[in-house]
């Protein structure tokens, strides 16, 4: 086996299996806990896709979840033939123990610094016939522009890529869609 390894928190990027190894898709958890150095009491992984080839090649990929609360941009892939992993490919992290999943503020104080930002002057909840239009064509009058708040960590996104330290911060993610200007921006909030 060979380990890649990213070099800011040593966690494992790539990892490749020789033939030999005799890792199975459905072990993915046990797989996630032994080769990463993830604590097993507080990460978990939730499968969000499998997709099997023409070519009898399976990928499963998972998001890593740290107390219950996902991890923005976090990946945890494995490739499989004959129901044997070969290799995984991998963007995981590391929480600090201890880390609260507790947020301090709340998810209305978080939006409104969110709309604080955006400054749109008109957006698209406000927007009747927009409303209107997404609840007929997706058949569910629940549905609504109106802008729902994920907590989840991500890392400090206002740091440019190449100086953040990969330490993740609690926030919340908020889809917030303008009518004027047009717009759909993905803007997160310390929690």
């Amino acid at each position: 086996r060979s380990v890649e390894r990213n070099e800011k928190d040593n966690t494992p990027t790539l990892i490749t299996f020789s033939e030999g190894t005799n890792l199975k898709l459905q072990d993915a958890q046990a797989i996630f806990e032994k080769y990463s150095g993830i604590n097993n009491t507080t990460d978990k992984l939730v499968l969000i896709s499998h997709t099997p080839t023409k070519t009898e090649t399976i990928v499963d990929r998972y998001a890593q979840y740290y107390k219950g609360i996902k991890i923005e941009y976090s990946s945890f892939s494995l490739m499989a033939k004959n129901d044997k992993v070969s290799f995984i490919s991998c963007n995981i992290y590391n929480v600090p123990e201890g880390s609260s999943s507790v947020p301090v503020f709340t998810e209305a104080g978080a939006l409104s610094k969110a709309l604080e930002r955006i400054g749109a002057q008109q957006y698209k909840w406000e927007d009747t016939a927009a409303e209107n239009f997404l609840k007929r064509s997706r058949n569910n009058p629940a549905l609504t522009y109106y802008p729902k708040g994920e907590l989840v960590w991500v890392q400090d996104m206002l740091v440019p890529e190449e100086q953040r330290s990969r330490s993740l911060h609690l926030a919340y993610c908020f889809n917030i869609y303008s009518a004027q200007p047009l717009s759909r921006d993905k803007v997160y909030v310390d929690a």
